[in-house]
């Protein structure tokens, strides 16, 4: 079990800022006063140094000095870690505009924290202590992938890989993955309400939401999602948790530029634990496509086995960092007063799943001739806008029966019917043919 040390940092006067540390009883801390005229410095200096992807600075250099910041002569900080035997969790306070600052790359003369196991969270709780959450229940990891790519949205995301690749990353694991198909909000808060489990409750251990995300001139952040039509719609944090009802997934990530990064207003990940997130991973600026891919890989793959969100961060930091992945250090975890523990135990799936006829066993001529082969949820890739084209078609159009999917032979028609079909679940009866 982790042990959780608070760092919280308090303004008290214009030039001075009180640091505490305790681990549970936010009454049982000890403190030090630090200078602000050094934060203000600092902050300058992730602003032109760090927050660029050009020529940023050393981060070796921006850790080293913003952990002598926190430490002072007396190491009043080092001494708090050393008094901890076993795995830490460091929780920083994300409020009065200390949130700018890199925890996540601080280091003392050895190196970087995190390459001693540490693992650094931001806590919206404002001075309250952090509980790890209770034991997992025996289910398999219940994960909704969902992909905004609208049409004249900016750069091209490389989402279908991105799904492929955890796939395969979490294979030897138990994993039910959902993918919502549209990039849509009113189609995501459809398919949570098709989920929902008889007795109410969550279906989704997890929601991850790839796509471009901003803060606009007003300092609000947003994030890149789609109409209807496949048209860009900005939505705000407020939106996406209304999708949800009142049953939030444990953990949240937006894997979107900036999701991670404060504005005027709270972050967007900020915003999504107020929500009812347990926790929520985002990015504090530009990261790179093929370094969000990787920390969805690990993250998912150590989550399904069983290990806690703890143990599954550290070890997708760690991992990052061992492949060469240059924004590792982006990756920015707020949590609220209960951080999740682990979602389950990895050795038995859920007994009661809800029961959805899929369309792979309607497809294929099982038993038959068997040539009708219907490609996995692994290997079919790059058929989004066919599939959009396909499901607006089903939706309005209500005076159609069905589609015609046609064209030359072995191209995965069969297979984008059964995604069709699939995507439509509960309201669609999977009587679709392709030729």
């Amino acid at each position: 079990m982790s042990t959780l040390l608070h760092l919280d940092l308090k303004r008290t006067t214009n030039t001075t800022a009180e640091l505490r540390v305790f681990r549970d009883n936010p009454n049982g801390y000890e403190s030090r006063s630090l200078n602000l005229s050094e934060v203000d410095d600092l902050v300058g200096v992730m602003e032109r140094d760090y927050y660029v992807s050009m020529l940023p600075e050393d981060y070796g250099v921006t850790g080293r000095r913003l952990y002598r910041w926190l430490d002072g002569a007396e190491r009043f900080l080092a001494r708090a870690i050393e008094q901890i035997s076993g795995p830490i969790v460091l929780v920083m306070g994300a409020g009065e505009g200390f949130g700018q600052l890199a925890w996540e790359v601080l280091a003392d003369e050895r190196g970087f924290l995190v390459d001693r196991g540490i693992v650094i969270v931001r806590s919206v709780c404002e001075g309250r202590a952090v509980t790890i959450g209770s034991v997992a229940k025996p289910y398999q990891l219940n994960l909704l992938l969902m992909a905004a790519a609208p049409m004249g949205g900016g750069a091209a995301l490389a989402f279908e890989q991105e799904e492929g690749r955890i796939l395969a990353a979490t294979r030897k694991v138990e994993l039910q993955l959902v993918v919502e198909e549209s990039g849509c909000l009113a189609e995501l808060e459809q398919l949570v309400t098709d989920y929902i489990p008889e007795g109410g409750g969550v279906h989704f251990d997890v929601f991850h939401l790839t796509g471009h995300a901003t803060i606009d001139t007003n300092g609000v952040p947003l994030f890149q999602l789609e109409t209807e039509t496949g048209s860009p719609d900005w939505v705000t944090a407020r939106e996406i948790a209304g999708a949800f009802g009142s049953g939030f997934p444990a953990v949240v990530f937006l894997s979107g530029c900036l999701s991670g990064k404060q504005g005027a207003e709270s972050s967007m990940a900020e915003a999504l634990v107020r929500s009812g997130a347990g926790a929520v991973l985002g990015w504090g600026q530009s990261v790179l496509d093929n370094d969000a891919i990787v920390a969805a890989e690990i993250l998912y793959r150590e989550l399904a086995a069983g290990q806690s969100l703890a143990v599954a961060i550290g070890k997708t930091v760690s991992g990052m960092r061992e492949q060469g992945c240059r924004d590792w250090h982006l990756l920015r975890v707020f949590v609220g007063d209960r951080m999740p523990g682990s979602l389950v135990t990895g050795k038995m799936k859920r007994k009661a799943q809800k029961k959805m006829r899929f369309a792979k066993s309607e497809f294929l001529d099982v038993g038959m001739e068997e040539k009708v082969l219907v490609a996995s949820r692994r290997t079919f890739v790059g058929r989004r806008r066919v599939l959009q084209a396909g499901l607006r078609s089903l939706k309005w159009e209500s005076e159609k029966v069905g589609l015609w999917i046609h064209g030359m032979g072995g191209l995965g028609k069969s297979s984008v019917a059964a995604r069709l079909c699939d995507s439509r679940s509960g309201r669609l009866t999977p009587t679709a043919g392709a030729f």
